[in-house]
């Protein structure tokens, strides 16, 4: 669910998709394993719950639709959009 009441705002897309914007922002183009390893290491830092790897997948695919990040072909990393 994109927006959820019922659970923890960080297993919302909108918390997740934010996290990983920040990874790429931060750290540059990056593969999908890297960025859950960052993600986790964010996660452990702040001691918030931890989402599913499905619900984590869910937001990458979210921020695909949205363009807000895209696939490089060349060295098969996420990388931001309009970078």
């Amino acid at each position: 669910m994109i927006i959820s009441q019922e659970t923890l705002p960080e297993k919302n897309l909108y918390y997740i998709g934010g996290i990983i914007l920040l990874i790429l922002k931060e750290k540059g183009n990056l593969n999908l394993l890297n960025i859950y390893d960052s993600y986790l290491e964010i996660i452990r830092e702040k001691k918030l719950e931890h989402v599913e790897l499905e619900m984590f997948f869910l937001a990458v695919d979210w921020l695909y639709l949205i363009n807000a990040v895209y696939r490089s072909m060349e060295d098969n990393t996420i990388c931001l959009a309009g970078k």
